[in-house]
C-alpha cells in the first residue's frame, strides 16, 4: 500500500466528515487549542490490507477516531458530547445503506463504515473542556492498475 493511497482515503474521509458536520470546525489530527468547541479527525494507524488481488487491487481497513471537544458544564452537556459522536455513527450507517453516495474516494470503493468504539471521555476530570472520543473503521477496495 502506497502513501499516496493512504492520503487519498484520509482526504476523502476528512472531506466527507466536514460536509456532515457544518456546525463546529473540523480539524485534522490535532485541536488548534484547548479553548473552543470543535471536532478532530484522527487517523489511528496505517490501513491494514485485508486481501490482495492479482490485478494489484486490494481490500483494506482504515481505522480512525473522531474527537469532540466541548464544555462539560453539566450532565446534559456531557450527554450532548457523546450524542454528537453517536450521530456520526447513525449518519455513516445511512450512507452505507444508501450505497455511499456522498463518500468519494479516489480509485477506491467504500464497502462498510462503522463505529468500533463507543464515545468515551478522553480527558478525565479536572479540565474545563472535555474531549470525547469514538473509534470508527472504513473497509474499502482499491482498484488495480488495469481496472
Amino acid at each position: 500500500m502506497e502513501l499516496k493511497d493512504i492520503r487519498q482515503i484520509e482526504d476523502g474521509l476528512f472531506d466527507y466528515i466536514r460536509k456532515i458536520q457544518d456546525v463546529y470546525p473540523v480539524y485534522l489530527e490535532y485541536f488548534p487549542d484547548s479553548k473552543n468547541t470543535c471536532l478532530c479527525f484522527k487517523r489511528n494507524a496505517d490501513p491494514v490490507t485485508l486481501e490482495k488481488y492479482i490485478s494489484g487491487a486490494y481490500k483494506a481497513e482504515f481505522n480512525f477516531s473522531l474527537l469532540f471537544q466541548s464544555s462539560k458544564r453539566d450532565t446534559k452537556a456531557m450527554l450532548d458530547l457523546s450524542r454528537i459522536l453517536n450521530g456520526f455513527a447513525e449518519e455513516f450507517e445511512k450512507e452505507e445503506h444508501a450505497g455511499f453516495p456522498n463518500l468519494k474516494l479516489d480509485n477506491a470503493t467504500p464497502i462498510s463504515l462503522e463505529m468500533t468504539d463507543r464515545p468515551a471521555d478522553y480527558e478525565g476530570e479536572g479540565v474545563k473542556l472535555s474531549t470525547f472520543l469514538a473509534g470508527f473503521k472504513l473497509i474499502y477496495e482499491k482498484k488495480g492498475r488495469f481496472e
